[in-house]
């Protein structure tokens, strides 16, 4: 485990940067194999934008950033909406298996709790089932079964997850 963890609320470019570059390495490594390297470049430039993650900020969605003994590990965004939404929950893959996630998954806890909300859900592809294990592992659910059509012929085949607190 690391020895130094620390969540860090996003509050200028650089950090939104970092994250973009982080999301790069962790999509293409992680989702290629599940949708494509077609879909996975489409996502990128659609949710990882530096304008796409400033117009989340704009409605509400809270990024951090993950540093881990003061390197940039991963990432989380959040927002209030019928408990709180767990939009993206992102980890290097040499920091997986070492708590680091389960200390975001606490640090997200704590924020729901401090706002006083009942649960915390999130979207994860049918076909992530690495992901999904770990979801379980982390107490979610499977409440329903979604696809949403993200334009350019792309669809995110996805369980809606949810974890009572």
């Amino acid at each position: 485990m690391q020895r130094n963890i620390q969540m860090i609320m996003i509050s200028d470019d650089t950090q939104l940067n970092m994250i973009k570059e982080m999301a790069k390495e962790i999509w293409h490594h992680h989702y290629t194999p599940i949708i494509g390297k077609t879909q996975v470049e489409y996502m990128l430039k659609k949710f990882h934008s530096l304008n796409a993650m400033k117009t989340d900020i704009l409605q509400g969605y809270i990024y951090y950033i993950v540093r881990c003994d003061d390197i940039p590990c991963g990432y989380f965004v959040i927002k209030q909406n019928d408990g709180i939404y767990l939009s993206k929950f992102y980890l290097m893959e040499t920091y997986r298996n070492k708590g680091v996630g389960k200390k975001m998954m606490e640090a997200i806890i704590a924020f729901a709790r401090e706002k006083n909300e009942q649960s915390i859900w999130l979207h994860c592809n049918r076909n992530n089932t690495k992901s999904l294990e770990v979801y379980n592992k982390l107490g979610f659910h499977i409440v329903e079964t979604v696809d949403n059509d993200i334009g350019n012929g792309f669809f995110m085949n996805d369980y809606i997850l949810r974890k009572k607190l």
